[in-house]
């Protein structure tokens, strides 16, 4: 038997090799599909890099205090799809740890998403939900803050890339005051494709007259000049976010309950290692994330007992939410707030 398998091996060993060979090509070949795991967490109260996450400067009227405890923000680490090449081995890496998930590409990305574009857009949701916070942490404290409208991000491909620059805030469009980019939005929505339109910005603290073109991409009819605006908050002093390559806007409701916790005497943590998820509005609205599995278990792994998390996620299965973790439901920044302060767990909210 054994010689008789020698000698079938010496007859076709050409083949056998070759199937070796094909198996491992397989194993590289590029799946698509989208590996979705726990990313990592970072402490809004502590630093990072030697230097605080979240800086309010100090003073007089407005005194910030020591806190205790962890807010912890929460990510998701991705791979495949515009992130780059999932193989086999990676996705089988899914097998061991059930909080990593195989998800097809096409329900999270279009075949025109490319790894530049989902970090551009990655970045400027993450810059978005900083202001928001300071909207939202200052209109909940009773603490005045000024609003404009910036333009954040200028497309390659628009006719304005030269006009306009990030950082012009947008005073007026069409003689029409803007103070939000809805207001924006509703003057392009009133102009075709190939018009012009007049606008005043204030650049370098100076305010100056541009006249735009608008135009349209292939296959739409819908008019636009080519940029990302934001509604920035600008508050009494100077608030600085230490934290950067981090994408989504997953990081605003921890954003927001750090600036309120430096801000108010109240000891809202109270020692507690607390994670929080939620995209934030400048109102102080909490709108839905994704990625709760993967967030749940980077919140245990790294000590949390207790995570906050938007209600519109709800309901959440009890199978997927590890032993060791409360999760907290909330739709407000007050009642994040307000879940905070409770003493007693029994009365927290649930789905």
């Amino acid at each position: 038997m054994l010689q008789r398998l020698r000698e079938d091996m010496s007859a076709h060993g050409g083949a056998y090799v070759l199937a070796v060979l094909l198996l491992i090509g397989a194993g590289f070949t590029p799946l698509p599909y989208v590996r979705s795991a726990p990313g990592s967490t970072y402490n809004a109260l502590g630093s990072i890099e030697g230097k605080p996450l979240v800086t309010i400067a100090t003073s007089a009227a407005y005194p910030t205090y020591d806190t205790t405890g962890k807010i912890q923000i929460l990510t998701v680490s991705q791979w495949g799809g515009p992130y780059g090449t999932l193989t086999w081995p990676d996705a089988l890496r899914s097998l061991l740890d059930s909080s990593i998930y195989i998800i097809p590409s096409k329900f999270l990305f279009s075949d025109r998403d490319t790894g530049d574009a989902v970090e551009e857009e990655g970045q400027i949701q993450f810059a978005s939900a900083q202001s928001s916070a300071i909207g939202a942490a200052f209109g909940y404290l009773g603490i005045p803050v000024d609003q404009s409208t910036s333009v954040i991000f200028i497309n390659k491909e628009s006719p304005n890339r030269k006009l306009l620059k990030v950082g012009d805030r947008i005073l007026e469009a069409a003689d029409v005051p803007i103070a939000t980019a809805d207001d924006f939005g509703k003057v392009m929505s009133t102009l075709k494709p190939g018009s012009t339109l007049p606008v005043v910005v204030l650049r370098n603290n100076k305010q100056k007259s541009l006249t735009l073109t608008t135009y349209a991409l292939p296959k739409e009819t819908r008019s636009r000049v080519g940029v990302v605006l934001m509604v920035e908050y600008e508050p009494p002093m100077d608030v600085t976010f230490a934290l950067s390559d981090v994408g989504g806007p997953s990081a605003g409701v921890a954003f927001a309950v750090s600036l309120v916790e430096k801000l108010t005497k109240e000891d809202l943590l109270r020692g507690r290692n607390v994670a929080m998820t939620g995209e934030i509005s400048g109102s102080g609205q909490v709108g839905a994330i994704g990625g709760m599995p993967q967030k749940m278990a980077a919140a245990v792994r790294n000590g949390a007992t207790l995570m906050l998390f938007p209600r519109a996620n709800c309901p959440i299965s009890a199978s997927l939410v590890p032993p060791e973790l409360t999760i907290v439901p909330v739709d407000t920044l007050s009642e994040a707030i307000e879940a905070l302060r409770l003493k007693d767990s029994t009365k927290y909210p649930t789905c």
